[in-house]
Order: C-alpha cells, then structure tokens, then sequence
C-alpha cells in the first residue's frame, strides 16, 4: 500500500497522472518565429530553443524555459546585429550550453558558446576553429562537453563536407574537427557520442548528379572516422535523426521523394553496429509525409517516430505533426495525426513515460509546443517499400543476370537511371535480354527476390 502510494505522488509529482492536452503559440514580437529543440530541464521544466524573423532586421536566435503548462519562466535573446544561427543546446548544470552562431556582414560566420544557469546568461564565448561552417545540431559528450555538426564549404572547390567538432564547454575550445567529403554535397545531422568515446553521425550525400542518399558513420574517440555506409537508393533521399536499440543496431528516420513524386514518404533504415544495412522501409500516405525524430519507447521494446504529415486531412491539407508506434521489428502500430490550419512542421519531441508527448515546430508563423497525452492511435500509413537487404553483389554481365532471372527466384528486375528514373521493369528473361542488347551506359540496378528480399548496384551495359 506504501509503495502505491508513493508511485501515485510522484506520479502528481511529475504531471503524468493529470496532464492536459493543449497546443501553445510564441511569436515575441516577430513577424516568424520557429522552434527547432526541445529538452527536459530541471524543476519539472521544459527548454524550447529557436530562431525569429523581424521585419527590416536580422535573424534572432531565441531561447526559453518553460513549465510544462508552457508558461514562459524565463527567455533568453543574444546581443549583436549581425544575422544569428541557432545551432543547438544542451542541458548542463542547472541551465543549458548553447551554441548560437553570428553571420558578419563580409559572410563570415562565427560562433559563440552561450552558458545559461539559473536563469542567467553567465557568460558567451566566441568559439575559434568553427568559423563559415554552418551548424544545425548540438549533442552531449563525456566530460561536459558537446558535439556539434551540420557542413562547411570544401576548399577551393564547389560543394560541402561533412563537419563535425567536439567543443569543451569549460573554455569554449575545440578538441578535434572532423571534415571530409564523400559526395558533392554532404551533410551531418546529428551525432552521439557511445560509452568508449566513439561518435555515431547520420547524413545526407549528393552524388554528381544531385541525387540525394542517406549515410551513417563511425568516428573514434579522436575524430578520425573508421566507417561511413552510403545507402544508394534511386530516390532523393535525406536522413534525420537515429537511435540505437537494445542490441545496439542504428535506427534510422527521414524523408524520400520515392513513388510519391513530388510529395515525400517517411523512411526507416536498420543497420547493425558496424554500419551494414540490415532492413529499410518506406512508407507513407498520399501526400506528404517526412520523420524528423526517433526515440526509442522507455517502458516497452520499439519506437516513437515523429515529424510531419498531411495524412489526416486525407493528403490535400497542410502539412501537420504526426506520431507513429513502431514496435521492436519496425512494424508501425499506428498513426496519429493533429491537422492545424496552416502548414506545421514539428522538428522535435520529447516524451514522458511513452504516454505524454511534447511536440514542437513552426506554425502560422508563430512556434508552437503542443502536449498530448495518449494519443488514440490508426493503421493509415501505407507501406510502399519493406524488405530486408542482402549485401552480396549482383552480376553486371547480362548472361549472368539472365540466368539468375531463371534459376534465382528473381521476381522483378527495375532499372534507374542515374539520376533515379525508372526506365524499365522487366519479369522474364526473355524481356531482360531483349533490354540489354538494345541499352548502353550506367544503369541502377534493383532485384526483387520472390523471398522478398532487395539487391540493388550500379551496372555498366555495352548493347549490341
């Protein structure tokens, strides 16, 4: 009877027992404003970190503490006139480390490391060896420290590298920089640092042709990177965010162009610790549909994925948040969706004992942060795409295809150009023959096994 009781307190205690629903609009006198981070600070509070548009001025990054009514308890603006990025925060302390950058009128883009605690902006440093990158994520590391990540420009070349830094909070230096290029344009989103130091990243590769693939790599505890993994997929495909599982494999979410042409279908990858993709997913409505966050449920195995979509004004309303339930094999378990009257993306989320969620975004033109508690959930999400992958390679000689079209238990062959449209599905041999003698050039090449699983590479073809 105790320890009922003292569960139900702290149930009180925390606002799960009686949380109510409610959606809340900040425009601090802007003419836009959008919220970008959400954190769970202290004292049963909340921290909602953001940029804001004033008409005839620069670009203003914005930080507030709020109780979880959404009250404001205190917020938080950074001096200057320059144009200023909201790069991230941390929590730290009883405050947050924020990272806010300051675009200088020559385009020099500097950065400072802000330090809030309690209630107070105690110090902002400038930050040297961060200068023209340009910053969207801030993570926690070992020793009061924060990842950084987004690109910079590649040197005396067109393009953008991945970047990455580890930043000491305690003297706003850098202990290491990784910056590499794998594509043409290339970009991280986010990152986390693992128990031995080693730091995960996700992002996003452009090929030649502006094809746009997701990729996830591996640095170690210095910055120098070990693996990255490129999925090549013949659509425009961009990574957001990943979590790890309890067997440590990487799941992944994002935003693909794939069958839905203009429109965009949510994406889901699976990969091992070691970076080999295991399983991928696409899926989606009619309209539009993108994940920006994933994070692993606390109470029981799987996922809460949550971005944004217009399934639920049947694909022709604004777009607006969703939450999706996957379960432990990336199964969705059902949808949910909240249409607000103009186009609402949320970017980020938090949630309370997978039963209270805390969404947050741009709506109207005002930040929002909108609670739900438990949110009735329906199967609408259609599965355009889910297989498991096999590694090996596919032959590039047509010969070799053709029998494995015959004796392989191939179902369908598709072939994609480079730049990702589809040219040919072809189901027998005789109709691969017929395309190969008469094709030359690269081709993208997916097989479809009657077992359901995908191969997919690049093919060189010479025709007749």
């Amino acid at each position: 009877m105790k320890a009922a009781a003292a569960i139900l307190l702290n149930l009180i205690a925390s606002g799960l027992l009686f949380a109510q629903d409610y959606t809340r609009f900040y425009q601090d006198s802007a003419d836009l404003q959008s919220a970008r981070q959400l954190l769970t600070g202290g004292n049963n509070s909340l921290w909602m970190g953001g940029f804001r548009n004033l008409s005839g001025e620069n670009s203003r990054a914005w930080i507030y503490r709020l109780n979880k009514e959404g009250d404001i308890l205190s917020q938080f603006r950074f001096p200057g006139e320059q144009e200023q990025i909201y790069a991230g925060m941390d929590t730290l302390g009883n405050g947050v480390a924020a990272v806010v950058g300051l675009r200088e009128q020559d385009g020099t883009t500097r950065y400072l490391l802000a330090m809030i605690q309690n209630d107070s902006l105690i110090s902002l440093r400038l930050i040297q060896g961060l200068e023209n990158s340009v910053l969207d994520d801030v993570r926690p590391a070992a020793g009061k420290k924060l990842l950084v990540c987004g690109f910079r420009s590649s040197p005396g070349i067109a393009g953008n590298d991945f970047f990455i830094a580890r930043l000491r909070t305690d003297s706003a230096s850098v202990d290491w920089i990784f910056q590499d290029s794998f594509g043409s344009n290339d970009h991280v989103s986010m990152t986390k640092e693992l128990a031995d130091g080693s730091v995960l990243f996700s992002g996003t590769v452009a090929d030649q042709g502006n094809n746009y693939n997701p990729c996830i790599g591996k640095l170690d505890s210095a910055g120098n990177q070990l693996w990255l993994n490129v999925v090549d997929t013949p659509w425009n495909d961009g990574a957001q965010k990943f979590t790890l599982d309890e067997t440590g494999d990487i799941w992944l979410v994002g935003e693909s162009s794939t069958s839905a042409g203009s429109f965009f279908d949510t994406e889901i990858f699976r990969f091992n610790s070691d970076g080999q993709l295991l399983w991928q997913q696409w899926l989606g409505s009619p309209g539009q549909d993108a994940a920006f966050v994933i994070q692993k449920k606390s109470l029981t195995t799987g996922f809460w994925v949550a971005g944004y979509s217009n399934a639920g004004s049947g694909g022709t309303g604004p777009i607006s948040p969703f939450l999706m339930s996957l379960d432990s094999t990336g199964n969705s378990l059902g949808e949910a969706f909240w249409n607000l009257s103009s186009p609402s993306p949320a970017y980020a989320m938090l949630v309370e004992g997978d039963s209270i969620f805390y969404f947050c975004g741009i709506s109207d033109n005002k930040a929002f942060l909108m609670r739900r508690q438990n949110p009735g959930l329906s199967p609408v999400f259609v599965v355009n795409q889910k297989a498991p992958i096999i590694p090996d390679n596919l032959s590039s000689d047509p010969a070799r295809l053709i029998q494995e079209l015959e004796t392989g238990g191939i179902s369908r062959l598709s072939f994609y150009d480079v730049q990702g449209k589809l040219l040919e599905e072809i189901s027998s041999a005789t109709a691969l023959k017929n395309y190969t003698q008469k094709s030359a050039g690269y081709f993208i090449l997916k097989a479809e096994f009657s077992d359901g699983s995908i191969r997919r590479q690049s093919v060189l073809l010479y025709g007749n």
